[in-house]
């Protein structure tokens, strides 16, 4: 399962991402961030769901500003008030992010069987219908209905290895290929015998 299908990835992920953003010397032209920028990277990883999401980002919005105001009225801490929000910001970013990951792991790893599975079975019933079109088209009487398509189905994808795939009983393969199945074959009923 790709990780980022993950419930976890897509409840977060793009949360993360741009808070990741922030963190990069790149970031900013390499200059240090402004106020309003800490606070957009604080908001993208604390503010990313859950409950009191109004009082959180309330909380961050005041202790940024107040920060703000201690740097305008001593200019000379400036740099290292927002240096110091900057690494707590990293911080709490970086332990967000690996629980985040190893819920995502824990995740991909518990459904990446499904996942397979669930492809396998795609295939099989593809291969299934490809098997009665054919057998269909070349069916110039206009006799073979879906229950017996279905059996022939089910042994020649029997003979081709994908028993593994196959559902308990052949039921299930007539429900696969009626889909594919031309008009005739979806008549109720055995097919009249031919007088010869």
């Amino acid at each position: 399962m790709q990780k980022r299908l993950t419930r976890a990835h897509k409840a977060i992920g793009s949360f993360l991402d741009s808070a990741f953003e922030y963190t990069s010397p790149d970031f900013n032209g390499g200059s240090e961030l402004s106020f309003d920028q800490l606070l957009s990277m604080y908001s993208a990883h604390i503010l990313n769901g859950g409950n009191d999401i109004e009082a959180r980002a309330k909380l961050i919005k005041s202790g940024i500003r107040n920060f703000e105001l201690i740097a305008e009225s001593h200019p000379e801490l400036t740099t290292i008030i927002k240096d110091a929000l900057h690494n707590i910001g990293t911080a709490v970013l970086l332990a967000t992010s690996d629980k985040i990951h190893r819920e995502i792991e824990s995740e991909a790893l518990r459904f990446g069987g499904l996942s397979e599975k669930n492809s396998a079975k795609k295939s099989t019933i593809d291969r299934a219908k490809l098997i009665a079109t054919e057998n269909w088209a070349t069916d110039d009487s206009k006799e073979i209905r879906t229950s017996a398509m279905a059996d022939k189905v089910w042994n020649q994808l029997i003979d081709e290895g994908l028993s593994e795939q196959l559902p308990e009983n052949v039921e299930r393969v007539k429900v696969w290929i009626r889909g594919v199945a031309p008009d005739y074959a979806k008549a109720k009923g055995r097919s009249k015998k031919r007088s010869t």
